[in-house]
């Protein structure tokens, strides 16, 4: 509730020049942020306790509580708007289930079934698939059901959930695909990294978040420090830069990997990385938001932030799947060659 919120409302209380500011500085700070967690986290698990991670989330809401007076809230709705209470169990149900779905894919598998589903002491595997491809037409089936009610609610003239000029404007959408695409590039390295760094190289949560901090400085640096950059430059080329230097970044780190690396030898390939996350992160938001109406950017911060999450456990479907089809399997292939057991393909 809080996330689509905070972007709804820089756009409701700024100007269109503010509002480019606002959100190269709201975009660097969320960037910087997902970044300073395992740095964070790694401190409190090392030295502290993990359970210290859960707390914080209540001192950060109490800290900022006292700013809420600042806030000059503006009304974008029309009198006598109701809300849409099956729209909203729609979208969420399916949203829901698809998440769900794309998340027990590195655990149960793609399409067939890896392990036993089981929900209770029953085990649900109907044709031998795993639990994604059902859940994921399940969630699919909903959404589109969401579509046609919000259609239909369009059609005889009462408010939608999410109105159709958000859902058909290609620039919107264009930017919100580039989102999806970012979460699941940041979510995919920050699960994937610190893993591998305790687990395979021997570090611990401290150390692992030190090696991630050349992105985090980059990518806060960046962020508020080219600012100014899209009154000179095009957003879009910006944003086109940022990719390319977040791929440069990871095939650096990819050449870089192995059981010795060390905290200096992923300075230049986290700091190229974060370089291309803070020109993409302090953009994104202004391209997707200033794309539609002011009084439709509730409703698209709101699907925004949906498919930000999205975008989050496709990074983590996806990884964990590549993690345990490769690595994995990889290091039972190099067990038994080293034993001398020969298996068959069955």
């Amino acid at each position: 509730m809080v996330l689509p919120l905070a972007y709804a409302l820089l756009v409701t209380n700024y100007d269109t020049k503010e509002q480019a500011i606002g959100f190269v500085v709201l975009g660097g700070v969320s960037a910087s942020a997902a970044a300073v967690g395992p740095i964070l986290g790694g401190i409190l698990t090392t030295f502290a306790s993990w359970r210290w991670g859960f707390a914080m989330e209540v001192v950060v809401a109490i800290a900022i509580l006292p700013f809420a007076r600042y806030i000059v809230e503006k009304k974008t709705a029309e009198e006598g708007t109701t809300l849409d209470w099956v729209g909203s169990l729609l979208s969420i149900t399916g949203l829901f289930s698809l998440v769900l779905g794309l998340i027990l894919a590195g655990r149960f598998g793609w399409w067939n079934a890896t392990r036993p589903f089981t929900a209770g002491e029953i085990q649900f595997n109907p044709f031998g698939l795993s639990p994604t491809p059902i859940l994921v037409g399940i969630g699919l089936a909903f959404l589109a059901a969401f579509v046609h009610w919000q259609m239909r609610r369009e059609k005889n003239e009462q408010t939608p959930l999410v109105s159709m000029r958000v859902l058909g404007n290609g620039r919107f959408l264009v930017g919100v695909s580039t989102s999806i695409f970012q979460s699941m590039v940041i979510t995919g390295l920050l699960s994937i990294l610190p893993l591998f760094l305790q687990s395979a190289v021997g570090y611990s949560a401290f150390q692992s978040g030190l090696a991630i901090m050349p992105f985090s400085i980059a990518t806060f640096a960046v962020s508020l420090g080219t600012a100014s950059w899209s009154e000179r430059f095009p957003a879009k080329r910006l944003i086109q830069l940022g990719i390319v230097l977040m791929f440069v970044g990871i095939l650096l780190l990819y050449g870089a990997i192995s059981l010795k690396i060390t905290i200096l030898q992923m300075i230049i390939p986290l700091g190229v990385f974060g370089i291309g996350m803070g020109l993409l992160m302090a953009r994104l938001f202004n391209l997707i938001l200033s794309s539609v109406n002011t009084k439709d950017s509730p409703e698209a911060s709101g699907v925004n932030n949906a498919m930000d999450q999205l975008g989050n456990s496709l990074g983590t479907a996806i990884v964990g799947s590549l993690l345990m089809a490769f690595f994995l399997g990889n290091m039972v292939d190099t067990v038994l060659k080293t034993a001398n057991i020969q298996v068959t393909p069955e």
